[in-house]
């Protein structure tokens, strides 16, 4: 019984988490303020990677603009001179 009313009080003091619906993942997913963390590494070392955070939009607009640039690389050639 004693072993019983600990594993309640646990359940209680952390909480239940129950898996969120199909509906609710999606517009979690969907939501541009939802902050997303990312870990980049640094070539040649152990201790160099970095963790950055920042919303949904933001990474958007920064892959955005990355693709734009290969875009603009690609016609341009290596270059810079036009095809």
């Amino acid at each position: 019984m004693r072993f019983m009313t600990c594993i309640g009080a646990v359940v209680l003091a952390f909480g239940i988490v129950y898996p969120a619906s199909a509906e609710d993942k999606t517009a979690a997913a969907s939501d541009p303020n939802r902050k997303i963390c990312k870990k980049s590494e640094t070539t040649g070392t152990r201790l160099g990677a970095k963790r950055e955070c920042r919303s949904k939009a933001e990474w958007d607009e920064i892959a955005d603009v990355a693709k734009e640039d290969l875009r603009r690389t690609i016609e341009l050639g290596a270059a810079g001179n036009p095809r």
